[in-house]
């Protein structure tokens, strides 16, 4: 049994549940319609290689660990069994964690863009780079940033650090998306597909740190029930796994909405770190919308 943090992964049970699509960033067009294929649990999802180059991630990389935006900065909390260790925590805010009133998710969202435009400064934007990408995986739909009633866009992404020696527990995103208070104005202007998640590793640590999907789904029936936004570790100790093996300037757009997955517990020095969000298609089905 490997035990990473609170997370038990039994070797005996690592399996291929999942063919996710790869392909290289210039190929990208071959797949269009893929994310369609995605939201109606007809594809487990996509990893684009390369996305960014090996020079130019890295780049991104060392401005981020040398200048990190205290003023965007939110804490996921603290381990209770370790009250010492750093805690996860992002630059930017996600809906999951905001206000009903998404005033101040708002104002992160203008902030979140300023940071974004510096840290990739001389290079292609985040998000204009995943507009690109997106726009090639759905025509002829468009992408679309969300705009609140007062014409406010959504925030795009979040950039998440995850220190040595914390972890991401099972969980999915389905239920935020269709009960939560603060999506009660998205889900004015999205459908009932998936919502579907996309990051874009930028810190590769030394090692842990890796996406595990498991042979576990969300199901409609179980909304009213907390655990299906976030397991509890010994509901997925039996069950089958599969690992995500990416590399920094990598992208995945997966069914995160509905498979459950975690992160391994990260080991070394450094970090993880990751840029992304959330896609979800349009009620008429004529655009997709990305934010965080």
């Amino acid at each position: 049994m490997m035990q990473t943090g609170r997370l038990h992964l039994d070797p005996a049970r690592e399996d291929h549940i999942f063919d996710l699509v790869e392909t290289d960033c210039s190929y990208v067009d071959k797949y269009a319609g893929i994310l369609d294929a995605t939201a109606h649990q007809q594809c487990p999802g996509i990893v684009v290689r390369g996305l960014y180059g090996s020079r130019q991630i890295a780049e991104v990389n060392e401005r981020l660990s040398r200048n990190e935006p205290r003023h965007l900065r939110v804490a996921h909390g603290r381990s209770a069994d370790n009250p010492d260790q750093e805690p996860v925590h992002y630059f930017g805010l996600n809906l999951v964690n905001a206000k009903p009133d998404l005033n101040a998710y708002l104002d992160f969202a203008v902030r979140f863009r300023v940071f974004s435009a510096e840290l990739f400064e001389s290079l292609p934007t985040f998000e204009a780079v995943i507009r690109q990408t997106l726009e090639r995986l759905v025509p002829p739909r468009r992408v679309l940033s969300p705009r609140f009633e007062d014409d406010r866009l959504y925030g795009p992404a979040t950039i998440r650090i995850f220190p040595p020696g914390t972890e991401v527990p099972p969980h999915c995103g389905n239920t935020m998306l269709r009960e939560t208070a603060q999506y009660a104005h998205l889900r004015t202007l999205v459908g009932r597909a998936d919502q579907l998640s996309y990051f874009m590793l930028i810190n590769k640590p030394d090692s842990g740190g890796q996406l595990v999907l498991y042979d576990l789904v969300w199901q409609a029936s179980n909304m009213q029930n907390r655990d299906s936004v976030r397991l509890d570790y010994s509901e997925v100790v039996n069950r089958r796994w599969q690992p995500v093996r990416l590399s920094a300037g990598d992208l995945i757009i997966f069914n995160g909405g509905r498979i459950y997955h975690s992160v391994t517990r990260i080991e070394g020095k450094q970090p993880r770190r990751t840029i992304g969000g959330f896609l979800s298609f349009s009620r008429d089905a004529s655009a997709i919308y990305y934010y965080s």
